[in-house]
C-alpha cells in the first residue's frame, strides 16, 4: 500500500481540480478495503527502520466489508441508489456461501430480484448484472435454473434489461471456446511430435490433423508411442 501511494504520487503529483477561478490541489488518500475477516482496527501502519538512522511510517485507514453483514438492512437501503452497495452485497454473500453452490444461486437470484426493483438505468443495470454474475459465479449445471429465475423476474417486472437467452449462449460459447482452445493445443503438440519423429508432414497429414476430433487426437498420440511409420499413427 505504501509503494502504491508513493509511486502514484511520484507519477502524478498533486491532482488539481478547478474551484471557481483558482485550481485546488487534492492530496492522494490510500484506503484499504478488506474483503475477508473482521477486526476492530480502523487503520493499519507500515513501518520501516534502517539501522536506526532512517525511518518511515505510513498510516492508512481500513474498512472491513464483513462488518456490513451486521448492517444488512442498512446496506439494502443504500443499494437502491448506490451501485457499490449492490456489489458489496454480492461479495458478502459469496464469502458467506463459500463452496455451497446452491446457496450462491439463491443469493444471486435474490440480489438480482432487488436490482430489478431499483431505479438504475438500463446500462447500469446490465453492468451490475454482469459483475454480480461474476462475483457469485455458479457451475454450469445450475445455469439453466438461474436463467429461468431471471426470466420469471423480468416477466414479473415487465421489463427486460438482460437478454437471458443471449447471456446463456455467451456462457456456453465460453465453454466451447475453452474446449476448442484445448483441442488446438493438443493438435499443436501432436504435430510437433510427429515432425520430430518422422520429419516434415505432407499436406494430407496436416489436413487430417486439422480436422481431427479430440478422441482421434488422443488415439493417435497413443499410437505414436509404438509407431514406426506415419501411417501407423493414423490407424484408428
Amino acid at each position: 500500500m505504501y509503494q502504491y501511494n508513493y509511486r502514484i504520487h511520484d507519477h502524478h503529483g498533486e491532482v488539481l481540480f478547478p474551484t471557481g477561478q483558482r485550481p485546488q490541489a487534492v492530496g492522494l488518500i490510500s484506503l484499504g478495503v478488506l474483503t475477508a475477516g473482521k477486526g476492530p482496527a480502523t487503520e493499519l501502519v507500515y513501518q520501516r527502520d534502517i539501522l536506526g538512522l532512517c525511518s518511515t511510517q505510513f498510516r492508512f485507514p481500513v474498512v472491513y466489508l464483513a462488518n456490513w453483514l451486521d448492517r444488512w438492512d442498512e446496506l439494502k437501503q443504500l443499494a437502491a441508489t448506490n451501485p457499490f452497495a449492490v456489489l458489496i452485497m454480492a461479495q458478502l454473500q459469496s464469502q458467506k456461501a463459500g463452496k455451497d453452490e446452491r446457496q450462491k444461486l439463491l443469493s444471486k437470484t435474490e440480489i438480482m430480484r432487488s436490482l430489478y426493483a431499483y431505479s438504475y438505468s438500463v446500462n447500469d443495470t446490465k453492468q451490475l448484472f454482469r459483475l454480480i454474475d461474476w462475483i457469485l459465479m455458479t457451475p454450469p449445471e445450475l445455469e439453466a435454473e438461474f436463467t429461468q429465475a431471471i426470466t420469471a423476474i423480468e416477466q414479473e417486472h415487465k421489463m427486460t434489461y438482460v437478454n437471458t437467452v443471449e447471456r446463456y449462449g455467451r456462457r456456453i460459447g465460453k465453454q466451447e471456446g475453452k474446449q476448442e482452445g484445448k483441442q488446438e493445443g493438443e493438435t499443436s503438440v501432436l504435430k510437433r511430435q510427429l515432425i520430430h519423429k518422422f520429419g516434415p508432414l505432407s499436406p494430407e497429414a496436416q489436413e487430417r490433423l486439422s480436422q481431427a476430433t479430440s478422441t482421434q487426437l488422443e488415439a493417435w498420440s497413443l499410437n505414436l508411442l509404438d509407431a514406426k511409420t506415419l501411417d501407423d499413427v493414423f490407424l484408428n
